[in-house]
């Protein structure tokens, strides 16, 4: 059992989704991780930073050197 495991597990990291059931009935899915973004800051932390004023008039152009660029603005 633990091979046919790690073959099912080996299946889902290359992408395939599984659907597990009981009796017939879906009660779970396996299947590869999506990739998130990993969150270091709590939200109260977060809007906080967002609320303080900028001084920068180069911010987009140093948030773009640093990842995607930045397309959407939010007020």
């Amino acid at each position: 059992m633990c091979e046919e495991i790690a073959v099912v597990l080996r299946e889902a990291e290359a992408g395939q989704q599984f659907t597990v059931t009981v009796r017939g009935k879906p009660v779970a899915s396996l299947g590869p991780v999506a990739h998130q973004r990993r969150l270091d800051v709590d939200a109260k932390t977060l809007r906080e930073i967002l609320s303080q004023p900028i001084d920068s008039s180069d911010l987009r152009d140093d948030l773009n050197a640093a990842e995607a660029p930045v397309t959407k603005v939010v007020e």
